[in-house]
Order: C-alpha cells, then sequence, then structure tokens
C-alpha cells in the first residue's frame, strides 16, 4: 500500500514539473486573433460569397514561435455581444442562432516552432435573416499556459441587417468613352453582375457593389428613411472618390430614384478616368421576391 502510495506521488510530481515546464518553456510568447479587438471591428465582418461561406481566422504567436506544443481553444462567447450592445450608440445584434453556422473545430494542438493557427466557421447565408444584425463573438478561452493579449483575445463575426437587406436583380451597364464627352466614341459597354446584394452598414444605410467593380472594393452607399420609405441619398463610398483611376470631385450621380412598392432602384451615374475618358453607369436594381 505504502509502494502504491509512494508510486501515486511521485507520478503526480512529474506530471506537475512537466506542466511546470511546458508553461514556463513558453514564457514570453503571447497568442491572440489576427483580426481580434473591438479596433478590427469592421475586418470581422461575415461577407457572403455565396449560400455557403467558410470564414477562415487565425490565432497568432507574439514575438516569437512556441517551444512547446500546445492546445488552443476556442469558446463561442455571447456575453461579448452582450457588453458590445451595452455600450454601442448605432446597431444593436441579436445573437446569431445555432443553425446558421458551424464551429466544428473549437480547440487545435499547435506543434513547437508555430507561429499561427488556423480556425473556420462555416455560414449559412440562406438561413440568416437579412433584415437582423447578428454577432458571433468567438474568444480565445485556454491556451496552456501561454498569456493571451486581452484587447485581441475576441474577434466579433457581426452582419449587419435592415429592411433593405436582400438579393437584387441588377440590369446595368457601364459605357467606356473615348473623351470627356457621350458624343464621343463608345469604346465598350461591360455589363454588370446580375445579382447583388444590399448589406447593411447601419440601420438606415445599406451598401451595394457599384458597376461590375465590386471585386475592387466600389460601392454606392443608399440611405432609406424607414419610416417614410423614402430615399434620402446615394453617395459613392471612399474607395471609389479615393480611387486614383476616378479624377478628384468627376463623380456626379445623375439620377437616383427608388419605388418602395416595386422594390426598384435606378440609379445613373458618370466620372472621368485619370486620362479624362468618360464613364457612364446605369442600373436598375430589383428586390428578389
Amino acid at each position: 500500500m505504502r509502494k502504491f502510495l509512494l508510486l501515486a506521488i511521485l507520478c503526480g510530481i512529474v506530471l506537475n514539473y512537466s506542466c511546470k515546464k511546458s508553461v514556463a518553456s513558453n514564457t514570453g510568447t503571447s497568442i491572440s486573433f489576427e483580426q481580434g479587438g473591438l479596433s478590427n471591428f469592421d475586418l470581422s465582418a461575415i461577407n457572403y460569397t455565396g449560400d455557403t461561406t467558410v470564414v477562415n481566422f487565425s490565432v497568432i504567436m507574439s514575438p516569437a514561435a512556441i517551444k512547446e506544443n500546445a492546445t488552443i481553444t476556442l469558446e463561442i462567447n455571447d456575453a461579448a455581444r452582450v457588453a458590445y450592445n451595452s455600450t454601442s450608440t448605432s446597431l444593436l445584434y441579436d445573437s446569431l442562432p445555432d443553425s446558421c453556422y458551424s464551429f466544428a473545430v473549437q480547440a487545435v494542438t499547435i506543434n513547437a516552432g508555430s507561429v499561427s493557427v488556423n480556425f473556420a466557421i462555416t455560414f449559412y447565408h440562406l438561413r440568416i435573416n437579412p433584415k437582423i444584425s447578428y454577432m458571433l463573438p468567438v474568444s480565445i478561452t485556454d491556451a496552456e499556459g501561454l498569456a493571451i493579449t486581452d484587447s485581441l483575445q475576441t474577434i466579433y463575426f457581426h452582419v449587419n441587417g435592415n429592411f433593405l437587406s436582400a438579393s437584387y436583380n441588377d440590369v446595368g451597364t457601364k459605357t467606356e468613352y473615348s473623351g470627356g464627352s457621350s458624343l464621343g466614341t463608345v469604346m465598350d459597354v461591360i455589363q454588370c453582375p446580375a445579382v447583388k446584394f444590399f448589406s447593411a452598414t447601419a440601420p438606415s444605410v445599406s451598401a451595394v457593389d457599384y458597376a461590375d467593380l465590386g471585386p475592387e472594393g466600389w460601392e454606392y452607399l443608399v440611405t432609406v428613411d424607414s419610416l417614410t420609405n423614402t430615399l434620402v441619398s446615394v453617395v459613392p463610398n471612399s474607395n471609389i472618390t479615393g480611387s486614383n483611376g476616378v479624377q478628384p470631385l468627376s463623380f456626379v450621380v445623375d439620377t437616383a430614384t427608388y419605388n418602395y412598392t416595386a422594390g426598384t432602384f435606378h440609379f445613373v451615374t458618370h466620372y472621368m478616368d485619370m486620362s479624362g475618358n468618360l464613364r457612364v453607369v446605369n442600373e436598375t436594381l430589383t428586390k428578389q421576391q
């Protein structure tokens, strides 16, 4: 009996020493989300790429790689959403329902010498109500002795919703002229994508891709009064006005209308490229039923 007790004590000492060794060997290395924290809030917006969207994100080590293996554990942290809402002066976020996402692997063991580890969440676009703003905060909850950077411990995945949020059929063209007048030679007529999505940036403001230049980050910012269902404004975002492909102050909204009953927007805009060539965009966007 005494031999068994002594053996148990020795095993406990060895195990305790091993744990302490692991912690000590990784001393000086901290971990965080690469795009975590409120300072990177906009970077954690969910941008749909289809009916199913896989979002990959990383936990990083700094200032150097870890020296011992360690398991990083993540968890959904709805308390972070509640805390965010308590101080928000704009959108308030609901908790994203379980059926709208899949987060299968929440713990990963990383090997000594690693400087990062990747995780993934799958979001199911068609199950998410586009009129509601949702948040899915994910936090690092355990790192086997590695220091966790508090300000970057949580990543705030979110999607903004408002009554305009939906897919819209787009019938539109971008006409490229040679020279600065519509009387000049038509060099090209480019068809706009057949379907676009209005994504809320505030309760009354939505962003939608401009012409065929959505991949370049060019968007209309559309403001509609939800009480009167009237169009307030249509303006280009900063990626358009700050582009080196647009002459300063040359972007003009010629026509902007909204038919609430039909769910249809009509925008006509023009601008000059840096060579002085006119570009005219004419789009009609109709909300899908």
